[in-house]
């Protein structure tokens, strides 16, 4: 599952409620938005972060996205 947004229940007891629904309905992991390479395994795997990859990107940047996360040019 991939959050809209990025939006999801971030703190308290609405999220684990959250996590548990998930959790029920056999969700086997949920993406959120974040830039960074996900270390494994993942702490939680209701909140793994998406590396934002864009139709125009070349494969350098592709590659160079997959192996460090955001790019921050300046």
């Amino acid at each position: 599952m991939a959050y809209p947004y990025g939006n999801y229940p971030k703190k308290g007891k609405r999220k684990i409620e959250f996590f548990q629904l998930l959790e029920k309905n056999n969700i086997k992991m949920a993406f959120r938005i974040g830039n960074r390479v996900n270390k494994f395994p993942s702490k939680n795997k209701y909140e793994i972060q998406r590396i934002d990859i864009k139709g125009q990107d070349s494969l350098f940047t592709f590659k160079w996205k997959l192996k460090l996360g955001k790019l921050r040019l300046f």
